[in-house]
């Protein structure tokens, strides 16, 4: 049975913060790597016609919560629209005026949908979707540093340290100061970023 936090010894907590300090770190790290942001001229443009109807898919399965995507030419094809750049398509837009037998004109990254483009009207956000990109990553980016140099931060100890107030030692409980700091930072990014740009929520079906 796991002991209770107070009752740990200084080495199992520094066993748990050196855990914490590398998981923190792997997410970092993987900030870099998460939606990935691109210029136009990244694109690789091509004229499709639309052979099938397109598709409008969801899956709530997991405990992500709902994903949403649309395809086009399901049944010949791996184009999509999907995670946050799907947050950006014009969806009633697309519905009303986009069909079978259309010709399309689109920008791709390894068949992701990125511009979708019908008889000059653009029907995706693009510039609106790489800045949503951008700073779902400084988000993260920022709460999981700070998670990282706060679990790090103990490592440096080889006794707990204590601190004296009006003659009475207590120890420093650096648990706690890691869960109010990652607070304090959430609620910082979220009034100077925005809770808006955490995920790529708010898709509409």
């Amino acid at each position: 049975m796991e002991k209770p936090w107070k009752e740990k010894s200084w080495n199992e907590k520094k066993k748990a913060f050196k855990i914490g300090t590398f998981i923190f770190l792997f997410f970092v790290v993987f900030t870099f790597f998460q939606t990935p942001e691109y210029e136009k001229e990244d694109l690789i443009y091509k004229t499709i016609v639309l052979n099938e109807n397109p598709e409008f898919k969801k899956n709530c399965g997991g405990e992500g919560g709902c994903h949403y995507w649309l395809e086009l030419n399901p049944e010949t094809t791996d184009l999509k629209v999907f995670a946050i750049d799907y947050k950006y398509l014009k969806h009633q837009q697309f519905k009303r005026n986009i069909k079978i037998g259309d010709k399309l004109k689109i920008g791709v990254i390894d068949e992701i949908i990125l511009t979708l483009n019908k008889d000059g009207k653009e029907y995706l956000q693009f510039e609106k979707a790489q800045f949503h990109k951008q700073r779902n990553r400084l988000f993260s980016r920022y709460l999981f540093s700070t998670g990282f140099v706060l679990c790090i931060i103990p490592l440096f100890f080889n006794k707990q340290p204590k601190i004296k107030s009006d003659g009475i030692e207590n120890e420093i409980e650096f648990g706690w100061i890691l869960g109010i700091g990652l607070v304090v930072c959430f609620l910082i990014l979220i009034s100077t970023i925005g809770l808006n740009f955490i995920s790529g929520g708010e898709f509409a079906e």
